[in-house]
């Protein structure tokens, strides 16, 4: 609906008579408007009358002191870098200081959680169905040894500070993590330490000649045209999420625990280093 109205406006000291042109809202829109104003009366009224109770925006004596520890607040920007370097494959992640030991009723008898950092891990990609005994724990520890490379600057050695479970997508407890070991959940306890080269396999196909098959999880794993399969350390990750399926591959060994081969991209120039899932 438009209009107009006759007005007196003022130019210089001198006024003037002139048409005012204007347009009103269709009646459902003004209808609208009207609710949305009413509304928002009602909210600042209902507020305004718990006003006096809480002391006029003073926080009330009952109120509790809420602090967050430091080393909270860097697991959290830990968890936070973690899911913004994997934004489609990151993995459902709670990690807590544990000061009381509060976490250990989660894990057998004899394990303590006091201390150290508890990190539970849920599996919402499903990458540990259909995966059992050895298989299933070498698929925890890639995803653990992962996590704590962006919580790394709190817990510096995961054997002695991390203690960590890992769970279905269904919500079941599969297995844990404690003092450098990974167990099974029915208690079962694998070899996957130091002293077996962390449970690595060797690669009996080093040297040139090969080329990529297949770019996994924006560059997280590697699958050459043999068939291996090759997990790429966090810190080269942003190196592989811009190659390409077809270039020249050369794989030599390195002087490194985690991450005992070296992955050369022939095409780019790229190294990085990686580890040898399965061949």
């Amino acid at each position: 609906m438009t209009g107009a109205i006759e007005g007196v406006v003022s130019y210089g000291g001198e006024e003037q008579t002139t048409l005012l042109s204007f347009q009103t809202l269709p009646v459902s829109r003004r209808i609208r408007v009207r609710t949305a104003r009413a509304l928002a009366v009602f909210l600042l009224a209902v507020g305004l009358c718990f006003v006096p109770a809480l002391g006029y925006g003073e926080v009330p004596d009952w109120a509790p002191e809420l602090k967050a520890d430091k080393i909270d607040v860097r697991l959290l920007e830990g968890i936070v870098r973690y899911i913004m370097f994997n934004p489609e494959s990151f993995l459902v992640i709670t990690c807590t200081y544990d000061d009381l030991g509060l976490f250990a009723e989660y894990y057998p008898a004899g394990v303590s959680t006091q201390g150290k950092i508890n990190i539970m891990i849920k599996d919402n990609r499903q990458r540990f169905s259909r995966k059992y005994g050895r298989a299933l724990l070498n698929e925890f520890k890639i995803e653990l040894e992962e996590i704590h490379y962006f919580v790394e600057p709190v817990a510096t050695d995961m054997d002695s500070d991390v203690v960590a479970s890992f769970w279905s997508h269904e919500g079941k407890i599969l297995g844990y993590f404690y003092q450098g070991e990974y167990y099974l959940w029915s208690g079962q306890k694998q070899d996957v330490s130091e002293s077996s080269k962390y449970g690595k396999q060797t690669y009996s196909e080093l040297g040139g000649g090969h080329w990529i098959a297949e770019k996994i999880e924006r560059g997280r794993q590697i699958k050459l045209e043999d068939g291996s399969l090759w997990k790429i350390s966090v810190r080269h990750r942003l190196k592989t999420m811009l190659w390409e399926v077809s270039q020249q591959i050369t794989v030599a060994e390195n002087d490194d625990l985690l991450y005992p081969y070296r992955v050369i991209n022939q095409n780019t120039g790229d190294t990085v280093e990686a580890e040898l899932v399965s061949e």
